[in-house]
């Protein structure tokens, strides 16, 4: 009683805004709570900024962890869908082969 207690008077989104890891540190104990929509946008807004971090970091594979974590919680957002590509083409690029970028590419927007 008194963790619910103590816990309802947390703001998660300021925790998100402030402290993102510590949110997404008690994320699978919310998720067994069950969770509201403030909930669900605090966790989106905590995986973005982090994925954020790790993106200007150029550390792609987590970056790309936390947005797909963020797009679990969210309506669709196409601040983290173009996230997701442009960090899918980075790890492409990584790879030296051009054609696996281009058929990535292609493939995504059905071009010809």
């Amino acid at each position: 009683t008194t963790f619910l207690v103590c816990c309802n008077s947390v703001s998660y989104h300021k925790m998100a805004m402030e402290t993102p890891y510590e949110i997404i540190a008690i994320e699978d104990s919310l998720n067994s709570l069950g969770l509201t929509k403030k909930n669900k946008d605090a966790l989106a807004l905590a995986h973005k900024k982090v994925g954020t971090t790790h993106l200007k970091g150029k550390n792609y594979i987590d970056a790309r962890s936390h947005f797909s974590s963020a797009l679990k919680y969210s309506a669709p957002d196409s601040t983290i869908q173009y996230n997701i590509l442009m960090i899918e083409g980075h790890l492409l690029r990584k790879t030296g082969n051009k054609e696996k970028l281009w058929d990535y590419y292609r493939k995504k927007f059905n071009f010809r």
